[in-house]
């Protein structure tokens, strides 16, 4: 509930603080444009890494969870790319593509890295983005990951390791 209540606070704050809303047309750099694609992308992946999980493993925890984490931060990019009328491409990860580790507490380590990856492209892209709003939104996803994602994989890590789960 508090996750929801944070993103409907987000994109008000979109609604508020964003130029176009108020009938502005407004551009933005070709960098800030691969950010804005590149975390979309990777948002992607992890909902396509998270639902083979599934596929593979069930509904271990706390990978449903994660799956609709990674659904409401793409709709917040997507709705960024509305924003400032950049074309939303073609979702092509598909979860029956991913290949994953032999064991479960091996694909709890490999979903921290990718978490981590993410982690590292918003930083970079946190560097020169100078949209507030953009800014926000990429704050927001780095944060899910940081203080949310990982810590519930480690514990799942844990769980694995003690063959409880």
């Amino acid at each position: 509930m508090k996750k929801l209540i944070l993103l409907l606070l987000v994109l008000l704050t979109l609604l508020i603080l964003a130029p176009i809303a108020t009938g502005q047309n407004v551009e933005i750099d070709q960098r800030t444009k691969i950010a804005i694609l590149s975390a979309l992308d990777e948002e992607r992946h992890a909902i396509a890494l998270y639902q083979a999980v599934i596929s593979k493993y069930g509904k271990v925890k706390p990978f449903v969870k994660l799956v609709e984490a990674e659904k409401r931060h793409e709709e917040s990019l997507k709705f960024v790319c509305e924003r400032y009328s950049i074309a939303i491409p073609e979702n092509l990860w598909r979860s029956d593509a991913v290949i994953l580790p032999d064991n479960l507490a091996e694909t709890y380590s490999f979903a921290m890295e990718s978490e981590i990856l993410g982690i590292e492209g918003l930083d970079a892209a946190l560097k020169f983005l100078k949209q507030e709003d953009i800014k926000t939104i990429f704050e927001h996803l780095r944060d899910a990951s940081l203080y949310n994602h990982i810590p519930a994989l480690q514990r799942g890590l844990k769980r694995a390791l003690r063959g409880t789960h």
